[in-house]
């Protein structure tokens, strides 16, 4: 390979600074936990920021080394995010199509404020966050308030 970016070389290559943007960690652990959503994203990223997806396309090795290194020491649970008025309405609207709130506004952010991206998502991968919302549905007695921490 008379490449100019050896594998340890990732630190510096040209998609280095993807690793300082608060948004690409969320997309990293996204990737990670749902493989099948990286061509979603991508179509999102050549919309929204056409010149990272020709730096992507340029260093797909490099591209694919970011997103599998681990998930920096973040709580990814303590996110809190602001949506404007119009940012509401558009979570409200993908709300109606039977998603939870906290379902639709996570595939809101996460294709990057792409409504229609969004809902394709959240079709797409509908069995997937069915499931993930299941057990903070728990039958009446069994303490729906996702449990605490201690006990038995």
């Amino acid at each position: 390979m008379g490449g100019q970016q050896q594998p340890g070389e990732g630190q510096g290559g040209p998609l280095a600074a993807l690793r300082n943007y608060p948004q690409f960690n969320q997309l990293r652990a996204l990737v990670q936990s749902q493989p099948e959503s990286l061509n979603q994203i991508l179509q999102s990223i050549s919309v929204q920021n056409p010149e990272l997806m020709t730096l992507i396309q340029q260093h797909p090795e490099e591209f694919v080394r970011i997103l599998q290194e681990p998930v920096g020491p973040q709580p990814p649970q303590v996110i809190t995010v602001q949506l404007t008025p119009e940012d509401d309405q558009a979570v409200q609207r993908l709300e109606a199509l039977g998603f939870s709130r906290h379902a639709a506004a996570e595939a809101y952010i996460s294709c990057d404020k792409n409504e229609e991206l969004a809902a394709n998502y959240l079709f797409e991968n509908m069995n997937d966050i069915m499931e993930e919302e299941q057990p903070q549905q728990q039958p009446p007695g069994q303490g729906g308030q996702g449990g605490a921490p201690g006990g038995q």
